[in-house]
């Protein structure tokens, strides 16, 4: 399908425009001109210039600048009706001759990422959008030490390496920070409603009940706060306390109490989950994650039923 004016010039905005079916496919670049005719009888029907050869597939503009004679202006309008922009190996097609040659880089209003020329336009509004969603994270979760970053690329509702790009030029600003898959705003400090003396609250609790600590659950409803979840994170984040288990936390002093045991009878031998449970006296309830803990931290192996001490682990 062609897009053509009959006995008249081709131009965006025309009225009039009519639809035909070539016999054959035409390979056809930006700013090519042509005529068309039909065989009975021979007749020209109209003519024009390719002003979008590979236009989008979503019904978009048509800028004034598609039809301007100098390649960078038609390059931006190209550009510019394409809502994550065109693939740089793309231009000397799409944009014709001419329009390929210098750094894109140089052209007004444009970016190259990613492999393709987008509008500088599209990556500020996705680099703000960024900032502001984040600062809204911080606002509903004052005890998170940020948003993680697979949650803000989906929030931003773009291409990946548009997003990848937003949040790489806030931080480039100062804007955001970016640390083992958090981001948080330049600035921003977690904390907990109370402040630090009620954070500190919370790690007395699971320091005084040792290898038996409660539950997420428990503590908020022991507690009655709802921000459980997120203070215990925050105190991990400062080696305070460690997640075992999705919704257990332990004190790092109870940890260590546990590894050290677990090493002392693994010089002596096997480590038989029944002596380990007989020398702290904890149920299996809490016994099983621990040994687990203790395999993901290099501290012991599993062999079937027992565990060994890794080498250099003793």
């Amino acid at each position: 399908m062609v897009r053509v004016l009959p006995r008249a010039p081709i131009g965006p905005g025309s009225r009039g425009l009519a639809r035909l079916r070539l016999e054959t496919p035409v390979v056809a670049r930006g700013g090519d001109r042509f005529v068309l005719r039909s065989f009975s009888p021979v007749t020209t029907i109209g003519g024009g210039r390719v002003l979008d050869p590979l236009p989008p597939l979503r019904r978009s503009s048509w800028p004034a600048d598609l039809s301007a004679a100098d390649p960078d202006r038609r390059l931006r309008a190209l550009v510019e009706r394409r809502a994550f922009g065109l693939e740089l190996e793309a231009i000397p097609i799409v944009a014709g001759p001419g329009a390929g040659g210098r750094d894109p880089e140089s052209r007004d209003g444009l970016r190259a990422v990613a492999g393709r020329l987008v509008g500088a336009a599209v990556l500020e509004r996705a680099t703000e959008l960024a900032v502001s969603l984040v600062e809204e994270f911080h606002r509903r979760h004052p005890a998170e030490r940020g948003m993680p970053l697979q949650t803000l690329r989906r929030g931003l509702r773009v291409p990946e390496w548009v997003a990848d790009s937003a949040i790489d030029a806030s931080a480039r600003r100062s804007r955001l920070a970016v640390e083992s898959g958090i981001v948080r705003a330049q600035g921003f400090e977690a904390k907990v409603e109370g402040g630090e003396p009620e954070l500190q609250r919370l790690v007395r609790i699971l320091q005084g009940a040792g290898l038996t600590p409660p539950s997420v659950a428990e503590l908020e409803r022991e507690t009655g706060r709802r921000d459980i979840a997120a203070a215990l994170r925050l105190a991990a984040g400062r080696g305070l306390v460690e997640a075992v288990e999705r919704d257990r936390y332990y004190a790092t002093e109870a940890l260590h109490q546990f590894a050290e045991t677990v090493r002392e009878i693994g010089r002596a031998g096997d480590i038989q989950p029944t002596a380990v449970r007989e020398r702290l006296g904890i149920s299996r309830k809490y016994l099983i994650p621990l040994l687990e803990w203790a395999d993901a931290r290099g501290i012991t192996v599993r062999a079937g039923e027992i565990r060994r001490l890794v080498r250099g682990a003793q």
